[in-house]
C-alpha cells in the first residue's frame, strides 16, 4: 500500500527521504492503534452505558410491582382492619345489650 506508485511512478520512499517516511508510517501506525483502541473504549463504555440503562429499567420496573404491591396490601389492610373492627363491635355488644340500646333509642 505505502509502496505504490503516487504520481509519476514515483514511490513514497522517492518522495520522501527513509527518515521521513519511517517516521510517518509509525505515526500513521500509531495513530491508527490510537484510534482502535478509542473506538475499543468509546464501544465499551456504550455497552457500559446500555447495561446501566436496563439495570435502572428494571430497578424502576420492579420499584412500580413493589408500590402496587404495597398499595393492594394497604387497601386489602384497610379493608381487613374494618371488617376486623365491624366484628370486635358485634362481640363486644352481646345481643342482650343490643337489645336495650334498641329500647333506649326507640
Amino acid at each position: 500500500m505505502y509502496k505504490n506508485n503516487i504520481e509519476d511512478g514515483k514511490k513514497i520512499e522517492d518522495c520522501f527521504n527513509s527518515k521521513q517516511t519511517v517516521t510517518l508510517l509509525e505515526n500513521m501506525r500509531e495513530m491508527k492503534v490510537k484510534g482502535r483502541k478509542l473506538m475499543n473504549v468509546v464501544r465499551r463504555e456504550g455497552r457500559e452505558q446500555n447495561e446501566i440503562k436496563t439495570e435502572c429499567r428494571i430497578d424502576k420496573e420492579k420499584r412500580r410491582i413493589k408500590e402496587k404491591e404495597e398499595m393492594t396490601n394497604m387497601v386489602n389492610g384497610v379493608k381487613e382492619k374494618s371488617i376486623g373492627r365491624k366484628r370486635e363491635m358485634k362481640k363486644w355488644l352481646p345481643e342482650n345489650k343490643k337489645e336495650e340500646r334498641r329500647d333506649q333509642e326507640a
